[in-house]
């Protein structure tokens, strides 16, 4: 997931979420948060000249600092973005 400032820092297009069309998230205070939108890849994620990985989707959240997290399910191949 990634942040919506990063996000549009960055460059990157999302398509804003309608309810919760794009899932759910825990927050802190285990509040449950719908997405605030879906980036659709394929993303390239460069982390040194030797690793990169292509991700399917990103998906966007509503926080307050700058935020890029990806989860094991990612680093796995991904999983369908709903």
């Amino acid at each position: 997931m990634i942040d919506v400032a990063s996000a549009e820092k960055l460059g990157l297009r999302y398509m804003r979420a309608r309810g919760s069309e794009f899932g759910k998230y825990m927050s802190p205070g285990n509040v449950i948060v719908p997405y605030y939108g879906l980036i659709r890849g394929p993303i390239q994620v460069q982390f040194d000249s030797n690793v990169v990985i292509t991700l399917q989707w990103l998906k966007v959240v509503n926080h307050g600092e700058p935020l890029l997290l990806l989860g094991a399910d990612c680093l796995r191949g991904g999983r369908a973005p709903s």
